[in-house]
């Protein structure tokens, strides 16, 4: 993604968190930029490299899985599943 232009809204609710809006241009597939599957995603708690399996991430480090969900990621530590014996059922 490129990223066109960011600003801070001139309405907030508390000075010491200011909300901002990016405005992003979607990568196509086949331009000069990376194809989503060179694309090597980190794990949000370790910033290690993830492993892709068919619909989620998996850190083998720490057997920490993120899904995916319509081809997104969703790679915030809210969305973690604890999969510490994943592997062994694969």
């Amino acid at each position: 993604m490129n990223i066109l232009e960011y600003s801070q809204l001139p309405i907030y609710a508390n000075e010491e968190n200011v909300t901002g809006v990016l405005v992003l241009e979607k990568l196509k597939l086949g331009s000069k930029d990376k194809n989503k599957s060179d694309l090597i995603w980190q794990c949000p708690i370790t910033h290690k490299n993830m492993i892709k399996y068919n619909d989620f991430y998996f850190n083998q480090d720490i057997g920490l899985a993120y899904p995916i969900v319509k081809n997104i990621p969703l790679l915030h530590k809210n969305n973690m599943i604890i999969a510490s014996k994943l592997l062994e059922a694969i």
